[in-house]
């Protein structure tokens, strides 16, 4: 279907399998097996809205990357091309919309539950770097591998914001619970920084697959800024590098 296809469906499970299990593994075990109150505010529920929040604005991310790069992706995969053919883009910008305000709206809930409304700010400058990456941040050098890179820990980091409850445990109690000294917010907080780095990677390799799109519409990727100060032989021989 062109609409699952357009939102990235399969990276959309990805990532709330990701939360799920970060939340289900790491915090559950501890937060809520100390029956302290610490975990009244982070239920069941109020995961679901923030995790689905999460996916909403990430597939608004990829429509919206989509409707700018058109041209890019009409050169380099011009077969996996959904807006202009199966999808209007006229009707992806309304959908891009519409997912933002959901997402907004689901994580406004639970901020609000918690009465703090500033954590909504999160979720809100997700939406604006994902517009902005898609419209100045990609085609520059190096800055779009970094905010993909750091959107992507911040599926992780969420869970840390929204669940203040997860300072509060101490070494001391982490071992009372399941005999591990592992404190829950250091562990995600690892995660989040293999996430960014193995994410800054992917970029970077996806830079090079789509090199001639990318050079065509003028973006300064790695592979393109290495391309220009290669002496000319080796760059008509070895164009992706």
């Amino acid at each position: 279907m062109a609409l699952l296809r357009l939102i990235r469906w399969k990276n959309l499970l990805i990532i709330f399998l990701t939360q799920f299990l970060a939340w289900r593994c790491i915090i559950t075990p501890q937060i809520f097996g100390l029956n302290s109150g610490l975990s009244f505010f982070f239920s069941t529920v109020n995961f679901l809205f923030l995790s689905l929040s999460t996916v909403l604005i990430a597939a608004a991310g990829y429509i919206i990357n989509d409707y700018f790069d058109i041209k890019i992706d009409t050169i380099n995969k011009p077969e996996k091309v959904v807006l202009g053919k199966a999808i209007e883009r006229k009707k992806a910008i309304i959908l891009h919309t519409t997912l933002n305000i959901i997402a907004l709206t689901m994580a406004g809930y639970v901020a609000a539950r918690a009465h703090h409304y500033e954590w909504l700010l999160l979720q809100l400058s997700c939406t604006v770097l994902l517009w902005f990456y898609s419209t100045h941040f990609k085609r520059r050098y190096m800055i779009g591998n970094i905010v993909v890179a750091l959107l992507t820990s911040l599926t992780i980091l969420v869970l840390i914001i929204y669940n203040p409850g997860i300072y509060q445990v101490t070494k001391t109690q982490a071992m009372a619970v399941n005999g591990s000294s592992f404190l829950p917010v250091w562990t995600l907080i690892v995660y989040a920084f293999f996430a960014f780095m193995l994410t800054w990677m992917r970029e970077i390799v996806k830079d090079m697959e789509d090199f001639k799109g990318d050079e065509a519409e003028g973006c300064v990727t790695m592979p393109i800024k290495k391309a220009w100060n290669t002496p000319y032989v080796l760059h008509k021989y070895l164009p992706y590098w």
